[in-house]
């Protein structure tokens, strides 16, 4: 055997690449049963995620205890103690088990949960997810939350407990992870959904609809709570109420504007790191402003790395929503170490200074979207970016990698001389901006700051090839998509032109 063989974080690497690969669990079973060195490693990789349930332990367990009918285990005697002595050689390894609705809850499976001999030896306290596709009944609810699963991970489909709200009392205290899909319950099943919230005292990430004020205001008091996706309650919040989240990273927040503004208006100094919120409803410019403003007030200005503000296009614009302003974005310039920011709207009336300010306060982005809401994507308002703003750019953001807003390349500016090539940008979504024949010095203008974009997409991209698209191009647009594949066919040429020249 090579004595590389020896090295644990290549053993664990060679395991962790055919785990993903065709085939690969079976070359990992190969591995544990013929080699001393990859035993272990092996076996800990075939056994971490048990995407058909329990079935593989049935299995090692004594022949004569179930007999299976198309795959549908049946009890053929009580489950004895020594029947888990081999199993409990592999449960150990378990990090995952998955079931389905699709997997017939059978009385056998019921049986031998209730037969865990947890309590002696343990055999299960590594699960740290048990996940659940689908609709979910009180059976299966049971067995997520029993104590045979000390730390879970139950994505719920309550619209299969409309009826049996009842299994929410059976949490256990100790649960970590609690997952539900968006889906309109029934009362009784958000009171109970509610109840067994409430009664969460380690939880560390939730993804619910949230039942109710009293409910939330419990979750921003838990100091292990540092991942919350909410739809937020219909029910205004409560008079005076705050909310403190002192642990809180990540938050998804999904509701009409002036509800999200209210949340983060009761916060402060959040520690979060990753911000994304889905209004779902196109707001106007007072309502904007006063939700950056919320946010300026609500949130750590040095953790907040990321930054969503998205607004659904599966609803039409309001009537009195308006284009945003720099003036809109100011409260959001005291997030300086921001390195992803993705903001929707009905339209930007911004100009190149906005842009100066934008790129002179966020220089740390990687990451930069200005896109377009709505149903008619996107706004009548013609961009006021110019080519400049990406001189800005390249001067003061030197790590962008993603960049998304559209500008107005008919006209070309005088290159600056003091910007240095920035290396790292490659994806370039230029939206329906106007563009003029010949496209050549456009190209040259973007090659000589961004040389290494490889890749410019347009509104029509992912449609002008698609006979099947609902969407009628206009040939406006289909000329602009044309200008702009030259565009991107020709920056390598031209850095490479340049490059020689230098030299």
């Amino acid at each position: 055997m090579h004595h590389c063989l020896s090295i644990l974080e290549l053993i664990e690497s060679i395991c962790d690449y055919l785990q993903g690969v065709y085939g690969g669990l079976g070359t990992l079973a190969a591995l544990a049963r013929t080699c001393r060195t990859f035993h272990d490693p092996a076996l800990d990789y075939v056994w971490a995620d048990q995407r058909d349930g329990l079935v593989n332990l049935m299995h090692c367990m004594p022949q004569d205890l179930f007999e299976f009918n198309g795959g549908v285990p049946r009890l053929l005697r009580p489950i004895l103690v020594s029947d888990w002595e081999r199993p409990r050689f592999y449960t150990h390894r378990i990090r995952c088990i998955s079931t389905s609705t699709r997997q017939p809850m059978s009385e056998a499976l019921t049986a031998l949960c209730a037969s865990f001999p947890w309590r002696r030896y343990f055999l299960v306290s590594q699960v740290d997810v048990f996940k659940m596709a689908g609709g979910m009944g009180s059976g299966r609810f049971s067995l997520a939350t029993s104590a045979a699963f000390p730390q879970t991970h139950v994505p719920l489909d309550l619209c299969a407990l409309d009826k049996h709200p009842s299994p929410f009392s059976q949490c256990s205290k100790d649960m970590s992870h609690v997952e539900k899909t968006f889906f309109p319950t029934a009362a009784e099943v958000r009171s109970g959904l509610s109840s067994c919230l409430r009664n969460l005292h380690a939880l560390e990430s939730v993804h619910v609809e949230i039942p109710d004020m009293v409910t939330l205001e419990h979750l921003s008091q838990l100091d292990t709570l540092t991942s919350l996706t909410a739809l937020l309650p219909e029910e205004p919040f409560l008079p005076g109420a705050s909310l403190p989240f002192i642990a809180l990273k990540r938050l998804d927040i999904m509701y009409d504007v002036e509800p999200v503004t209210d949340f983060f208006e009761r916060c402060s100094g959040t520690p979060l790191k990753d911000v994304s919120i889905k209004l779902i409803t196109c707001p106007t410019r007072a309502a904007i402003d006063r939700l950056h403003a919320a946010l300026r007030d609500g949130c750590s200005h040095s953790s907040l790395l990321s930054l969503v503000i998205d607004i659904s296009e599966n609803y039409p614009l309001e009537p009195g929503s308006d284009a945003m302003t720099i003036r809109s974005l100011r409260p959001l310039f005291c997030f300086a170490n921001l390195t992803s920011v993705s903001i929707t709207s009905l339209g930007f009336d911004m100009d190149d200074q906005g842009m100066d300010e934008l790129a002179c306060s966020w220089p740390q982005l990687r990451i930069l979207r200005l896109g377009f809401a709505g149903m008619n994507d996107p706004t009548e308002l013609d961009p006021r970016f110019s080519l400049r703003s990406l001189s800005t750019l390249a001067k003061h953001c030197r790590e962008f990698t993603a960049l998304d807003f559209a500008l107005n390349a008919t006209v070309l500016p005088e290159p600056d001389p003091d910007v240095v090539p920035q290396l790292v940008l490659w994806d370039f979504d230029v939206g329906r901006s106007p563009i003029t024949s010949p496209s050549l010095p456009v190209a040259q203008f973007i090659a000589a700051l961004f040389p290494n974009v490889t890749e410019i997409k347009t509104w029509c991209t992912d449609f002008i090839d698609d006979d099947d698209s609902p969407l009628e191009l206009q040939a406006e647009d289909i000329a602009h998509h044309h200008l702009w594949t030259e565009v991107a066919a020709q920056i390598p040429i031209s850095a490479a032109t340049r490059e020689a020249e230098v030299l």
